[in-house]
């Protein structure tokens, strides 16, 4: 074979393998930037859901003001109120709070002014009792609002109007001016609300999509990357959509660099093969030269991923105080629940008490009279009141108590026991009817038994406050053994109405700002359903009502396994 066909069957050879290696190489690439990409997003959107989230609280605590409550109530501004809400924005950097009627008046105002009347989605659903949250309507040339707004509630329950709470976006946008990356937030329309760079929102841009990664080519725009992979999040507790745009020139560089190296050792081994032993000694040399070359690229890049490593540990140390904030709050749930019931467990306990005393002086009397028998009879009353206060006691204490997250085998018949003896006063105080399981033989099942009691405490007194004022109000508990163990709690009330929504956190149907409608109590029963293997589910009864059912493991599997 002559030298110059040699030489073209070397290069066809190159182009061939460069054709191969390079999707694979860019593809590589592309996954590695895409993974920081989204590491980076996912600090971004925490840190904003975070710090919307806190406006959101101020709206809702600023509707429970005594001030503000009796100015909505009246229909018209007060001083009180005025100074109140002015208060409230100077301390959290609010640009705009507002009182506003049922009708739409402005009754007092703290911040710019923004017109006589309000209106806009965020409004119309506080006027329906609920959490609104979007953009603010705002006049021509005022600041951009994004805005929650929260019901002023009446004494009754009725709505007497809402408070609007509107956060400066121009401000936000300037806490992520530093960031390296374009970063923006949208909302489900792609109107651009947030975002790090001025230009973003008003550029063309054509999407192209390589190995299951959306790419923007972007035209005319000095701060943006000419080509930039885009990682996005949605962010459905505010309503918003998060992208960050990466710079794809560093990753195609890496992956060159590296198709640059493949083929110049394919070309270093067919050139030794053609040109036969003479230039062999040559060849070597060059190609150690590309492996030192090679050797330094790859060290640069192990370091970029050692960096990369250390970001994700970061994250992980963030998920992990996060896990435990969770069950902080599980234990301060807990000991809520236990709060609420404490005056109606404190009349529980009263009466044996009362028994107890009247027994003993009845003893007493029988003992002075020289009839021992009666005496006796008492004494035996007496002791039977006070095994039924340390039962009572028992299942308080432990329920009170912190639990770790170990599954063992746990008897859910006593678990049930444990929370009739919490419930049995409040349901008898209000008129309801709670049916519980026959006591039995143990049913074993693979859980915690304090946070079984807590999932069915939250189940059993939500359905309470369901069917609470209602005639006829019936609560039923029911378990059903097998694989897997069926537990499951029905009531006659009005049901849910979002079912879709009814595990997501904050989400209630009960009084805003009120402990009992926080919406945290079916979110902790489906996360501690989960940690024991367990699932929760509900669902509407086509009759009325609704009916959740809690499926545990069977002990014996455990055994088995």
């Amino acid at each position: 074979m002559g030298r110059g066909l040699s030489a073209l069957v070397l290069c066809l050879g190159l182009l061939g393998l460069g054709a191969v290696s390079w999707p694979v190489l860019h593809g590589r690439a592309l996954d590695r930037l895409a993974q920081g990409a989204r590491a980076d997003l996912d600090l971004a959107a925490d840190a904003l859901v975070s710090l919307l989230q806190q406006y959101r609280e101020t709206a809702v605590l600023a509707a429970d003001y005594p001030s503000v409550v009796a100015a909505a109530a009246a229909g018209a501004g007060s001083a009180e109120a005025e100074a109140r809400l002015g208060r409230i924005a100077d301390k959290t950097d609010l640009r705009a709070l507002r009182l506003v009627a049922r009708d739409g008046r402005v009754l007092s105002a703290a911040g710019p002014p923004m017109g006589p009347r309000a209106g806009g989605a965020p409004l119309d659903r506080a006027l329906t009792g609920a959490l609104g949250r979007g953009v603010a309507v705002v006049p021509p040339g005022a600041p951009r609002l994004y805005e929650f707004a929260a019901p002023v509630f009446a004494p009754g329950g009725g709505v007497l109007g809402a408070v609007l709470a509107g956060v400066d976006l121009d401000r936000i946008d300037r806490l992520w001016r530093g960031a390296p990356e374009p970063l923006f937030f949208a909302t489900p329309a792609g109107e651009v609300l947030i975002s790090n760079r001025a230009e973003l929102g008003a550029v063309a841009v054509r999407r192209i999509g390589v190995r299951g990664h959306e790419l923007w080519r972007i035209d005319g725009a000095r701060e943006l990357p000419e080509r930039a992979l885009v990682a996005t999040r949605d962010l459905p507790v505010v309503g918003l959509t998060g992208s960050l745009l990466a710079d794809t020139a560093p990753a195609v560089r890496a992956a060159l660099a590296q198709l640059a190296g493949v083929l110049a050792a394919a070309a270093v081994a067919g050139a030794m093969i053609l040109t036969g032993r003479a230039r062999l000694r040559a060849e070597a040399l060059a190609a150690r030269r590309l492996e030192r070359q090679v050797a330094a690229r790859t060290a640069e890049l192990r370091a970029a991923n050692a960096g990369l490593t250390r970001e994700i540990a970061e994250r992980r140390e963030a998920e992990a105080a996060l896990e435990r904030a969770q069950d902080d709050l599980v234990q301060a749930g807990k000991l809520a629940a236990l709060g609420q019931l404490a005056a109606g467990l404190g009349h529980e306990l009263n009466q044996p008490l009362m028994a107890v005393r009247s027994y003993a002086e009845n003893a007493a009397a029988y003992l002075e009279r020289g009839r021992p028998e009666r005496a006796a009879e008492s004494l035996g009353r007496i002791s039977e009141m006070a095994r039924r206060m340390g039962r009572i006691i028992r299942s308080l204490r432990a329920f009170a108590r912190a639990e770790d997250a170990a599954v063992a085998d746990v008897d859910l018949t006593a678990v049930i026991e444990a929370v009739a003896d919490i419930v049995r006063f409040r349901a008898r105080a209000m008129g309801a009817r709670v049916d519980w399981p026959e006591a039995g033989a143990p049913v074993w099942v693979r859980g915690g038994e304090v946070r079984l009691q807590q999932v069915l405490l939250n189940l059993v007194t939500n359905a309470l406050d369901a069917v609470e004022g209602r005639d006829g109000a019936r609560v039923s508990v029911r378990m059903a053994a097998g694989d897997p163990v069926r537990l499951t709690v029905r009531d006659n009330g009005p049901g849910i109405a979002e079912p879709g929504r009814m595990f997501d956190p904050f989400y209630s149907t009960k009084d805003v700002g009120k402990a009992e409608g926080m919406g945290l109590g079916l979110s902790i029963s489906h996360r501690l359903a989960s940690s024991f293997g367990g699932e929760l589910t509900g669902r509407n009864l086509a009759r009325g009502g609704a009916l959740f059912e809690l499926r545990l493991r069977p002990a014996r599997l455990e055994a088995a396994a």
